[in-house]
């Protein structure tokens, strides 16, 4: 029965096209958005993670360094990378959410 359900959830009413496109456009927009989180995260610890480990440090240093550069920022990047890629959806500037295919 649930499969069922998502079928007909994916399908829509017989004739209703804008549905049907709804779901993928979605997916492809919450992708984006991890992508986009993971980017901007992984570029904003980068300087942690190359500054050299000074002699004596403790083993996990550029673990805890990394942390800290994170404590707190984590949901703004999150926040922002959605809000982003919702943005960029609603324009077409995504793969696979132009709307010059539309109906």
């Amino acid at each position: 029965m649930g499969a069922a359900m998502i079928g007909f959830v994916v399908r829509g009413k017989p004739g209703d096209q804008d549905l049907a496109r709804f779901a993928p456009r979605v997916t492809l927009t919450l992708l984006a958005g991890f992508a986009i989180f993971l980017l901007s995260a992984g570029l904003y610890v980068l300087p942690a993670l190359l500054e050299p480990v000074p002699p004596g440090a403790i083993p996990d240093y550029r673990k805890e360094r990394v942390i800290a550069r994170l404590d707190g920022k984590v949901p703004y990047f999150l926040l922002g990378s959605f809000v982003g890629a919702t943005l960029l959806s609603i324009q077409g500037w995504l793969p696979g959410t132009s709307r010059r295919n539309r109906p």
